[in-house]
């Protein structure tokens, strides 16, 4: 009786431990307080320079957009590099211009999101005066209001429940760098490329020639 009892105690947990498996990991709050956790530790981990933890509270469209741009840096052609929007175009250039192609080819798109936060190529200084004030919340996706030292900006951060976890969706911030950039390229009187180009000599401290525009190994067209 007693072997029979724990036979059927076993099949119970190993039953509930299928079932807990199979509902994935318990879900986040809906809550400001769990939605401004996540920033901070994005915060907290590009402040301390720890690329892994940093690149973890990304959502995955905002890994996805790094892994284009990844992928961009070494394939993409002078024609199809100038048609991508200026932020993008930007962030292709800086990869060819910043990163060895063999060390860009062997790092997995969170890696190279790492990379960038322990090479300090995300400004500390502006994040540091940066928080979240009001958040608003709809189902999975969350909004917080940007504060700068405190004060309250009428720009926001976005982000997104995925897989039962609060995460940095940066795409709407992205975003908006498009139209930066091309309001301080007219400013200028510059061209796009020509501002972007100023960007990365000023960002290396070297001159940029013609061939970033050519993937790593292609002769130019």
């Amino acid at each position: 009786m007693m072997a029979t009892s724990s036979r059927v105690l076993s099949i119970a947990i190993t039953t509930v431990a299928l079932i807990l498996f199979l509902r994935g990991p318990a879900q986040q709050p809906a809550t400001p307080d769990a939605v401004r956790a996540v920033f901070r530790s994005y915060k907290e981990a590009v402040l301390k320079g720890d690329g892994r933890a940093a690149a973890a509270t990304l959502s995955q469209r905002t890994v996805d957009w790094y892994r284009e741009s990844q992928e961009l840096a070494l394939h993409g052609t002078k024609t199809a590099v100038q048609q991508l929007e200026p932020l993008k175009r930007f962030q292709v250039l800086a990869f060819r211009y910043r990163m060895e192609p063999e060390l860009l080819r062997k790092m997995s798109p969170s890696e190279v999101i790492g990379y960038a936060v322990e090479q300090g190529w995300m400004s500390k200084a502006a994040l540091e005066r940066t928080d979240i004030g009001q958040i608003k919340i709809s189902g999975d996706r969350a909004e917080g209001t940007i504060t700068l030292d405190g004060k309250p900006s009428d720009q926001q951060y976005d982000f997104v429940r995925e897989q039962g976890e609060w995460r940095f969706d940066q795409i709407p911030l992205l975003a908006s760098g498009n139209a930066q950039i091309s309001a301080a390229a007219a400013q200028r009187q510059m061209t796009e490329d020509q501002l972007i180009l100023a960007l990365i000599e000023a960002f290396s401290h070297k001159k940029v020639g013609d061939d970033i525009w050519n993937p790593p190994g292609d002769a130019a067209k």
